[in-house]
């Protein structure tokens, strides 16, 4: 420590290099701790309960709950989706099978710091044999996580648990092998790289794409340099083995032939995750400051490039590979849809490619340049990147420190509103659990946070994510009621009926459906209302349906009635 504090106070340069380390661990720390912090806020979601049946015998054991996560695997392997890693690990770690509520808790913080862990281990072994320099991979490593994180919401990748598992954990586990591969060359590091690459080519299709790739990438670099080795060949294979495993499930196939019945379409596939990665670009460059982000890292690339003897070929290569990085990541995710687009999950990972490639590509462009641009130069470098953050956030919003998703999810947190949605949701989901009702009615849902996952519990009983809450709470639907009435999509009406509409005893109650098309049916007559009553019928058909809360069992005296016209 004596030895670190006589050289700041000695060599300039050194403190100026210590300074900018320190700054960049400080902003890296100010983006990611917002996100940590919200992910311990995660609640259930949608496809959390699919499959979950009704609530789990919390005497089961771990090996029977192992086994059973081996049995759903092959179910889905063979019907849905070939991810046989995500698959596996969502049944087996799932908090609904588990500890409940702390356990998911736990599952989110640790998903989203080994993201963090495994982006700036991948980050800074990429450029561990080309910049000598710390404090420049520093640089590099907040350029990373600012493109990443700071300007869209990634609620399903940190604050769905699903998403986590099937995204986040295995880019996660890619990342912290590719980087041992890049940093180490112990024998024990490349076989925990192969089991690690082997479980990440077991998630999400993109990530399998992204993961060979990579490493692909890697061993072309080696090649070039003449340092390959033969277990980096064996690594190789084993992440295409898994990849291959993944994408020629049967399941795959299975529901392909769902979304698009007409087959695989390779070509249209290519073209839509070019024009996808176009949009990107798009919009990182053009409705964001990554431009300032381009800049520190070609400007790097030029400090670097002054400093070392220049491999041009290599270079030139490498942006040329690099360039191809997220068409390829993303060509599985427009095979499979059938077109581009695609959800938030899927657009996280297409940003992730694109803006490491394009800080790899803007680094190596800045070392190829080096010998061309004047060191004088670089002052007025400095002085546009200045300018145009003072000058760009009055024309555009998304330039704005307050745009920024780090200083939004932080106000939220200090706010209260992320906190507070998370024991809403919560509520909601005990009051699921605890109804008696076999339909159950939701009349109130929290108000939605833009920086924050929200409940997707809607009006149709048949929608996906209320049959499968309705499924794993032991319910015969599951809907939020905004009015009585709700004509779906699917040409049908449904008539929600609550005892909580009326305010006399329900003992006596009789209740008609007056339809224009089949005349009036009697649904029940002076019989206790005690249950949430839904009438369904054609969306072509017009009538009412009429209550009459009575005083006896002669129904001669009315206490209360209701008509709700459909």
């Amino acid at each position: 420590m004596k030895e670190i504090w006589s050289r700041l106070k000695a060599d300039r340069d050194y403190r100026i290099r210590f300074i900018v380390a320190i700054l960049c661990m400080i902003l890296i720390l100010v983006i990611v701790l917002p996100i940590i912090v919200a992910s311990s806020m995660s609640f259930y979601r949608g496809d959390d309960f699919a499959d979950m049946g009704t609530i789990w015998d919390s005497r089961r054991n771990i090996a029977e709950l192992f086994l059973d996560s081996l049995r759903y695997t092959k179910k889905i392997f063979f019907s849905w989706q070939g991810n046989y890693f995500s698959m596996f690990m969502q049944m087996f770690l799932s908090p609904l099978l588990g500890k409940g509520l702390p356990q998911l808790r736990v599952i989110m913080v640790i998903n989203s710091v080994l993201f963090v862990i495994g982006l700036s281990s991948f980050i800074w072994g990429i450029f561990k044999h080309e910049i000598d320099s710390g404090w420049c991979r520093l640089v590099l490593i907040f350029c990373c996580f600012l493109g990443i994180l700071g300007f869209e919401v990634w609620y399903q990748i940190f604050y769905w648990y699903t998403g986590a598992i099937v995204y986040t954990f295995p880019l996660s586990l890619a990342m912290i092998a590719l980087a041992m591969i890049l940093l180490s060359d112990k024998k024990f590091y490349s076989v925990l790289a192969g089991v690690l690459l082997f479980c990440a080519a077991g998630g999400s299709l993109a990530i399998a794409a992204i993961a060979c790739y990579w490493l692909l990438l890697v061993i072309v670099s080696r090649i070039l340099k003449k340092n390959i080795r033969k277990k980096d060949y064996i690594l190789l294979f084993i992440a295409i083995a898994g990849s291959l495993v993944n994408s020629l499930a049967p399941g795959n196939f299975a529901r392909h032939s769902v979304i698009d019945d007409s087959g695989l379409h390779l070509f249209r596939a290519v073209i839509f995750s070019f024009s996808e990665t176009v949009i990107t670009g798009e919009w990182l460059f053009l409705e964001t400051p990554f431009i300032i982000i381009a800049i520190i890292a070609f400007f790097v690339g030029i400090c670097v490039g002054k400093r070392k003897i220049i491999d041009a070929s290599y270079l030139w290569v490498m942006i040329v590979l690099n360039a191809f990085t997220p068409i390829v990541t993303y060509f599985p995710v427009c095979l499979g849809y059938s077109s581009g687009g695609g959800p938030n999950r899927c657009r996280f990972i297409l940003t992730l490619a694109f803006v490491i490639s394009a800080v790899v590509i803007l680094v190596f462009l800045g070392e190829t340049l080096s010998q061309r641009i004047q060191v004088s130069c670089m002052r007025e470098v400095i002085v546009m990147a200045v300018l145009l953050l003072i000058i760009m956030p009055i024309k555009r919003e998304g330039w704005k420190i307050t745009s920024l998703v780090p200083y939004r999810t932080m106000m939220e947190l200090t706010e209260g509103n992320i906190p507070n949605y998370y024991r809403e949701a919560n509520k909601i989901y005990d009051a699921m659990r605890d109804d008696e009702n076999e339909d159950v009615f939701i009349f109130t849902m929290p108000n939605s946070i833009d920086e924050f996952l929200a409940m997707d519990i809607k009006e149709d009983p048949n929608y996906l994510i209320n049959t499968e809450c309705a499924y794993y709470f032991g319910k015969r639907s599951v809907q939020y009621v905004s009015e009585p009435v709700y004509v779906s999509n699917d040409n049908k009406t449904y008539v929600r009926i609550a005892p909580s509409y009326f305010e006399h005893d329900l003992q006596f109650v009789s209740i008609f459906n007056n339809s224009a098309s089949q005349g009036t049916e009697e649904i029940q007559v002076l019989e206790p209302f005690d249950n949430n009553l839904v009438v369904e019928m054609s969306s072509k058909d017009t009538g009412s349906v009429s209550i009459y809360v009575f005083a006896d069992a002669d129904g001669r005296e009315i206490l209360e009635e209701m008509e709700i016209s459909y």
